[in-house]
C-alpha cells in the first residue's frame, strides 16, 4: 500500500470532456488545459492553497478536433501552441479570436517547443516523421525520418541541439538537430521499455530524464551516463504522462486507471498518491515545486464494460506541504487529499 501524502486539493472546472494536456507558462502564474471537447482554456492560478477555485481566464474554442497537446512559448506568457490531429495552431492570448498561425502538419500526436521559442517539433504518425515548424513563418523547415520506428513523445534538451524522441518500440532516440532545422540525424538510444514510450520529462538541469509507457513502467535515467538509475515499482496500468518538479526532487505520473503517483527523484521511492479515478496528464509548476496540476477524470470515465470514455473531469491542483507563495518540495502541513 502506498504511503499517504499530505496535500490540499483544488479543482478547476470548465472542460466538458476529458482533459488531455496541461502546460504552465514559464512564470508559473498561468496554466493552460486542453481537452477532448475541442477547447483550450487558460487559468490565472492563485498560488495559495486556501484560495477559492479559479474561473477560466480565456477559452480558445473551435479547435477543429480534440486537442492532444498544448504548450506555452518558453519565454512568453502571451503565446501558446495547441495541437489537434492535423493542425498546429499558435495563439496570441491578447487577441485570441483566431490563431495567429495555423500550420497543416499531417496526422499529429506530440510536440515540443525549442528553447529559443522560434521552432516547434511535431510528430506526424502517418508519415512517421518529425517536422520542424518555424512559427514566425508558419512553414515546415525540414523533417527527421527514423528507421523502423514510430515516433511519439518529444523533448528538446536545454541547449536545443538534441531532440529526445520516444518510440513505439519503447526506446528513446537522441536526435542531433541541424542548426538550420532542415533535418536531423540519429544519435544514441536508451532502451528502457518493452512497449510504446508515451511521454518524456526532463528536470531543469537536464541531469535526469523520466520516461513512461504502455508497459506500466516509469524509468528514471541519468543522462550523463545514459543509464537507468531507478524504475518505479507496482504500477498496475499504462502510464500516459510523467513530469519532474522544478527543483528536480519529485516525479509525478498519470496512469490509465487509478490515482496520480508521486515518487522521489532519482531514487524512485514511492511517496504516495493524489486522488483521481484516472488521469491523462500531469504538470509541475515551473517556479513552485510544491504545486502539481493534473487531469482529474471522475468515476464516470469508465463505462459498464470497463472501457475508458471521454467523460469529463476537472483540472486538479495539488499543494504539497505549503500554503503557497514559496518554492520547495514536500514536508508536512496542508490537509490530506480525499
Amino acid at each position: 500500500m502506498a504511503p499517504q501524502l499530505e496535500y490540499t486539493k483544488r479543482e478547476l472546472h470548465g472542460h466538458r470532456k476529458a482533459v488531455q494536456a496541461l502546460a504552465w507558462a514559464h512564470t508559473g502564474r498561468k496554466l493552460a488545459s486542453a481537452g477532448a471537447d475541442e477547447c483550450v482554456r487558460t487559468w490565472n492560478v492563485e498560488l495559495s492553497a486556501g484560495a477559492k477555485a479559479e474561473r477560466c481566464d480565456l477559452a480558445l474554442m473551435s479547435q477543429g478536433g480534440a486537442v492532444v497537446a498544448v504548450e506555452w512559448h518558453p519565454k512568453r506568457e502571451d503565446q501558446l501552441a495547441s495541437l489537434t490531429d492535423k493542425y498546429l495552431r499558435l495563439w496570441d492570448t491578447r487577441a485570441a479570436s483566431k490563431p495567429a498561425v495555423a500550420v497543416s502538419v499531417g496526422y499529429t500526436s506530440h510536440m515540443a517547443w525549442h528553447p529559443e521559442g522560434n521552432i516547434i517539433a511535431v510528430t506526424n504518425y502517418k508519415a512517421n516523421e518529425v517536422a520542424f515548424v518555424d512559427v514566425r513563418k508558419g512553414a515546415v523547415l525540414g523533417q527527421y525520418v527514423p528507421r523502423d520506428q514510430y515516433l511519439n513523445a518529444l523533448r528538446f534538451l536545454r541547449d536545443g541541439s538534441t531532440l529526445l524522441v520516444g518510440c513505439s518500440s519503447g526506446d528513446v532516440e537522441a536526435v542531433r538537430v541541424r542548426p538550420d532545422f532542415k533535418g536531423a540525424e540519429a544519435g544514441g538510444t536508451l532502451q528502457g521499455h518493452i512497449q510504446e514510450t508515451t511521454a518524456l520529462a526532463l528536470d531543469p538541469s537536464n541531469k535526469h530524464l523520466a520516461t513512461c509507457g504502455y508497459d506500466a513502467l516509469v524509468t528514471i535515467w541519468d543522462l550523463e551516463s545514459a543509464t537507468a538509475v531507478a524504475t518505479v515499482p507496482s504500477i498496475e496500468y499504462a502510464v500516459w504522462d510523467v513530469a519532474i518538479s522544478c527543483d528536480g526532487s519529485r516525479l509525478a505520473y498519470a496512469q490509465e486507471k487509478g490515482p496520480v503517483g508521486v515518487v522521489s527523484v532519482p531514487s524512485g521511492r514511492v511517496e504516495g498518491t493524489v486522488s483521481a479515478a484516472a488521469s491523462h496528464c500531469v504538470a509541475w509548476n515551473p517556479k513552485h515545486a510544491h504545486i502539481l496540476a493534473f487531469g482529474c477524470d471522475d468515476a464516470g470515465v469508465w463505462n459498464n464494460e470497463g472501457r475508458h470514455t471521454e467523460a469529463g473531469g476537472p483540472v486538479g491542483l495539488a499543494f504539497f506541504g505549503s500554503s503557497g507563495g514559496g518554492g520547495g518540495g514536500g514536508g508536512g502541513g496542508g490537509t490530506r487529499g480525499r
